[in-house]
């Protein structure tokens, strides 16, 4: 299960993750009084050198080693050229990736041959609750999550206190929106009045879930649900049924917590189906009466659906996912016998 994991954080990163990515390259960009605080946050690790202007951009190009940079706030001199570079890992809740922090120092190191050891860093932004990122050696600091937050304050009651008209009450909502996803990132408060469609801590579930339910349910093709506040259902489709066409596999674990063979049009066999006998050890069965759909049900393990969580319950979507091989392999075994058993009559 562990190289089955390991490709899963290879593969894809974070969904929150790429959110804090995006407010740090906007902010970065766009502000002056932040790109002068985050700098500050280095202290005698980086100095600002003379610059014309900044380029703040996504997976940078490495001189030195393989992998990615989430990002670089790069400092440009008069002849266009790069004279100051920062390197920026966003992690919300994930660790590092094997040998990621010693890539990042070989890469600084590279880059302060170049520009002056005192203008070339890297630094780690997470909140206070991933200790496991926190002041690695590797990194010249790490920037939490709630600094920013608390920087983003002092905006709103100093520099923006009296900012009036329509482009000071919308750079103060603006901010105070901010406020709200890092908040929300860092896992300090919901999102508030407002609610991200879909919401990042549960599309990283489901990115997550496809890949790892496909790892294990070698053949399925996976769709998971998309992030929704309510989401939580993945299908299973990719290995058809003989004689069975009108069968989905799914696996509920929003309310219900269920792996199912769904029959659609069969209600009117489920008498006969519990009369057969043929009903897989523990198995329930549920009519849906506005679709006429036989659901053949295997209770599973309570999951939930947000990203920070997936490692921790890896245990219970494993169990899962194995149900629905079971009720696949179940359905294969009496495919003649369910074709006959949902037969109109």
């Amino acid at each position: 299960m562990q190289d089955i994991l390991n490709r899963i954080h290879r593969s894809e990163k974070s969904v929150r993750e790429r959110d804090l990515d995006n407010f740090l390259l906007e902010e970065l960009d766009a502000s002056s009084a932040f790109r002068c605080w985050f700098t500050g946050m280095l202290g005698d690790r980086f100095e600002v050198p003379p610059h014309d202007d900044v380029a703040v951009g996504k997976n940078p190009r490495r001189e030195a080693a393989k992998g990615q940079t989430d990002l670089r706030l790069a400092f440009i001199g008069e002849d266009g050229e790069m004279v100051g570079a920062i390197l920026i890992e966003s992690k919300v809740a994930d660790g590092f990736q094997p040998e990621q922090p010693e890539r990042y120092a070989q890469e600084v190191a590279v880059l302060r041959e170049c520009l002056g050891d005192r203008h070339a860093a890297a630094v780690v932004v997470a909140p206070r609750a991933n200790a496991r990122v926190a002041d690695h050696p590797c990194f010249d600091g790490t920037i939490r999550i709630e600094e920013i937050v608390d920087h983003l304050h002092r905006r709103l009651d100093d520099d923006l206190a009296g900012a009036t008209g329509p482009l000071g009450v919308e750079l103060r909502r603006r901010t105070t929106a901010r406020i709200g996803l890092l908040d929300a990132l860092a896992g300090k408060r919901g999102y508030g009045n407002w609610t991200p469609t879909p919401v990042p801590e549960r599309l990283g579930f489901m990115v997550r879930y496809r890949q790892f339910a496909e790892q294990v349910a070698v053949g399925f093709r996976v769709t998971a649900s998309s992030g929704g506040r309510k989401a939580g259902t993945g299908i299973y489709s990719g290995r058809l049924l003989p004689g069975l066409p009108n069968i989905q596999l799914r696996h509920d674990f929003g309310g219900s917590q269920y792996a199912s063979i769904a029959l659609r049009s069969a209600a009117h066999a489920e008498a006969r189906l519990l009369a057969s006998g043929l009903l897989p050890e523990g198995a329930t069965t549920e009519i849906k009466k506005k679709t006429g759909t036989l659901m053949i049900r295997l209770a599973t393990p309570p999951i939930d659906p947000t990203d920070e969580r997936f490692d921790e319950q890896l245990g219970q979507i494993e169990t899962s996912v194995r149900a629905i091989l079971r009720l696949h392999e179940w359905a294969a075994k009496n495919a003649a016998s369910l074709a006959r058993l949902t037969e109109e009559r």
